[in-house]
């Protein structure tokens, strides 16, 4: 990718002379089907200072119809900034964890939905709790009209930061024609993500969140 103050023309002659002798890949490989997912629950102890706590599920893939609405609500629950409802309750409130943040990955076929914290061990019970809490609020309770219109705003306003990043910017838009064939502009974007509705939000937090779903792994401090 390139982004800058160049002439097209130039680009393509530099980019032809240096890679236009290599043959393409046109060798196809077998994606191996996925394995049923079956939730798991799993405690180690590790010469470590502090608990660490990993809680995922398996989530939508990156042309799933809900891949936007789950990236609002990631950015909601646990996304980029201070004012994620994991991190108000957990570390604001309450000083239980300094780092604590969740996180959405769609891939091809598939996608990984996963919360982070680290906290000291006779804290981490607590933590939980906490987190679960604030799971089941978005399990049971719609966002209002306010709280949905300001989750996007900030989610847009994240997105438009984030492409003064000129290498984030080139990163973004050479994954986006690899993986759609094509490249979304701002407006489009932003679109997408006004789009999302109520219902869509709690129907994804009821299908990512459902407790009987998620996975968790603790490593806590050898005794």
């Amino acid at each position: 990718g390139v982004c800058g103050d160049y002439d097209f023309k130039n680009v393509i002659r530099v980019v032809e002379k240096l890679f236009g002798k290599i043959a393409p890949n046109k060798q196809e490989r077998k994606r191996s089907a996925l394995n049923k997912y079956s939730p798991k629950q799993l405690r180690f102890s590790k010469p470590i200072n502090q608990s660490h706590c990993v809680i995922g599920n398996r989530s939508y893939a990156m042309h799933h119809r809900d891949k936007v609405g789950f990236l609002l609500l990631n950015n909601i629950l646990g996304g980029t900034g201070m004012s994620s409802r994991l991190n108000l309750e957990i570390r604001e409130k309450y000083g239980i964890a300094y780092t604590i943040e969740s996180n959405y990955t769609p891939m091809s076929d598939t996608g990984i939905f996963s919360i982070y914290l680290g906290t000291d061990a006779e804290k981490m019970p607590r933590a939980l709790k906490l987190v679960d809490r604030e799971l089941k609020k978005l399990r049971d309770q719609k966002l209002g009209p306010l709280q949905l219109h300001q989750a996007k705003q900030k989610f847009i306003g994240q997105i438009a930061l984030g492409e003064e990043n000129r290498m984030g910017l080139i990163i973004s838009m050479s994954k986006s024609l690899l993986d759609y064939g094509k490249v979304d502009s701002l407006e489009e974007i932003f679109a997408k993500i006004t789009k999302v509705s109520f219902s869509q939000v709690l129907n994804i937090a009821n299908q990512m969140f459902d407790p009987q779903s998620l996975s968790r792994l603790i490593f806590d401090p050898q005794e």
